[in-house]
């Protein structure tokens, strides 16, 4: 079965929102989770770019109408950190309970990559430097994540 038919197994269309549902594996906070061989990918990211094609290095794709677990490709847009916390601010989902975006230092990105390749839980490593399980996913897989250089440097 090629990803595309794989894919739209994966959800069911809500006549009410117009959402497209994602009904398998999802985050712990509530997004869709979908595997392209041995990459786990977001949902709404490979909606994003099955039908809307590659995602700009940086961009986050955000979604329109507020649902977490919604993969309709008319549902979603692109936009940068900020307008995501723009945008959760706006509609009331953001909470306090969610861990800052900071800047690692290269050191603390080191010892992330070196803890998750050692089988230890990515929402484990999480808690223990106050990020979010999604950035510790960016540095494990040396995406693009905010640093601030080398905490030995003498200034």
């Amino acid at each position: 079965m090629d990803i595309l038919s794989r894919f739209k197994s994966k959800f069911v269309q809500d006549g009410e929102s117009g959402c497209w549902r994602w009904t398998r594996i999802k985050t712990y906070n509530g997004y869709g989770r979908f595997d392209i061989g041995y990459k786990r990918k977001m949902a709404h990211r490979v909606s994003w770019e099955l039908f809307n094609g590659n995602i700009p290095k940086g961009m986050l794709v955000l979604h329109n109408c507020g649902n977490r677990d919604c993969v309709n490709p008319d549902h979603l847009h692109l936009g940068d950190h900020s307008s995501n916390m723009g945008d959760m601010l706006k509609d009331g989902t953001y909470t306090k309970s969610q861990p800052l975006l900071r800047k690692l230092y290269d050191e603390e990105a080191w010892l992330i990559r070196r803890l998750t390749s050692n089988g230890i839980p990515q929402r484990k490593v999480a808690k223990m430097f106050k990020i979010s399980p999604a950035m510790v996913c960016n540095v494990s897989n040396n995406l693009d994540f905010p640093t601030k250089g080398s905490a030995n440097k003498e200034t």
